[in-house]
């Protein structure tokens, strides 16, 4: 259980190319659904946001989206999307343009990662200024999480933020303590993930089900599913360029009825992964 073995692919989509050595000019971070099931992943080295189906066939592209790094879409099917150069959260309507922006209003620096809650707020990790920061959908500054109680033990680099997932919202951290903090939608720190392993490096947190997450580990190149409490259920998948085995996941996403999509940064392609026939060791 957890190799490559147990991932059932059902299809891998190559970013801007038919094949892996082709892919290396693009450079994918992260991945998102929206109500129509359609696929929205940004291309950081080409500055666009590329627009898929779910069968991973391209609908189109939006262009010029200077250095995007992180994507969320809301219940009304508006964009967002993180620049981490540029410093900025972009809005786009559900057709690809371009409605809103902010950065210095949000005391934005490098913006890597963004979410929306069940309010259609705006949930930001600031990878520069190691904050997570809560706006309305209109950009109006709400908030920032109280996270004074993971900098007394070290530095917090907040890299993926899960906004959608209910009572809580759920923070990436590849800071010192390497792990997923939990965080009221008030702001407060509500509690800290114990480390799955002492080498982890979460770039991210998703969910699968409302009672179960999945969390993509860079160094392993592994995704491990963990229970709401973070406990560890199975893990996923091995490093490497074959099917089933990922070359630094950094992302994923999932359609809610067993289907996933994995993107990777040195792959620079998506996977489509059936996860239906995955045991729960548990059960």
């Amino acid at each position: 259980m957890g190799s490559e073995e147990n991932v059932k692919v059902v299809g891998i989509k190559y970013i801007g190319a038919d094949t892996l050595v082709e892919s290396r000019n693009n450079s994918v971070y992260d991945i998102d659904m929206d109500p129509e099931e359609k696929l929205y992943i940004p291309d950081f080295r080409n500055d666009r946001v590329i627009v898929l189906n779910s069968d991973m066939e391209e609908i189109f592209s939006i262009n010029g989206v200077p250095s995007p790094h992180g994507i969320a879409v809301d219940n009304k099917g508006y964009l967002y999307v993180a620049t981490y150069r540029n410093g900025r959260v972009l809005k786009f309507n559900p057709q690809g343009q371009k409605v809103d922006g902010w950065g210095k209003e949000l005391k934005l620096k490098a913006p890597v990662a963004v979410d929306t809650d069940g309010a259609d707020n705006v949930v930001i990790a600031d990878y520069g200024s190691g904050a997570v920061i809560k706006a309305s959908e209109d950009g109006e500054y709400l908030m920032e999480f109280n996270a004074n109680r993971i900098k007394e033990t070290g530095e917090f680099l907040p890299h993926g933020v899960n906004a959608d997932s209910g009572e809580y919202i759920y923070v990436a951290d590849r800071g010192k303590a390497k792990s997923i903090h939990v965080f009221r939608p008030d702001g407060t720190h509500a509690g800290t993930w114990e480390r799955l392993k002492a080498d982890i490096d979460p770039l991210a947190v998703k969910s699968l089900t409302p009672n179960v997450f999945m969390v993509p580990d860079y160094t392993s190149g592994k995704i491990y599913l963990l229970d709401a409490q973070g406990k560890y259920i199975t893990e996923l998948g091995s490093l490497g360029d074959k099917p089933g085995q990922f070359l630094y996941v950094t992302n994923l996403a999932s359609d809610g009825k067993g289907t996933i999509y994995v993107v990777e940064q040195d792959g620079n392609r998506v996977q489509m992964i059936d996860l239906s026939g995955i045991e729960d060791p548990r059960e």
